[in-house]
């Protein structure tokens, strides 16, 4: 085993980076990695103003971030001692990675996910294979 085993890898899809803001593509990894540290049994449970900081997020993101990844289903927020442990569902991400590689367009990726999660306000695992096969066949896949 390498002395560089131990360092965790989230890979970053340039689909995330095409659909969805910086700061929200740093919250994603955040949380994957966050769902990483739960498996190994780490305690996870920090105060707002940590996890702002470990992803250098401002309030006001970092709440938008959270309701945004609450309501597409990939979050789950549990309060505990008036702090929050956060829930990362790697079955949803993964499904959201099919999503967002769907096609090299990133015209057609950032269109569908603004109308599918933001003006539609649907969660990840409401997208169809359909959806996802029209969005494969978009200009530039």
């Amino acid at each position: 085993m390498s002395k560089y085993s131990k360092y965790p890898f989230c890979k970053l899809y340039k689909g995330l980076m095409m659909a969805f803001t910086p700061q929200e593509a740093v919250f994603m990894v955040y949380m994957a990695d966050l769902n990483a540290l739960q498996n190994m049994g780490q305690n996870t449970i920090r105060s707002k103003r940590r996890h702002m900081a470990y992803t250098n997020i401002g309030y006001r993101v970092f709440d938008q971030c959270v309701e945004k990844f609450s309501r597409m289903g990939l979050l789950e927020r549990i309060p505990i001692d008036g702090m929050f442990e956060y829930h990362w569902d790697m079955k949803v991400f993964s499904r959201l990675l099919v999503i967002v590689n769907a096609t090299n367009s990133y015209i057609a990726l950032k269109g569908f996910c603004d109308r599918v999660f933001i003006e539609e306000k649907r969660t990840v695992m409401s997208v169809t294979e359909i959806e996802i096969n029209d969005l494969c066949s978009s200009f530039g896949s």
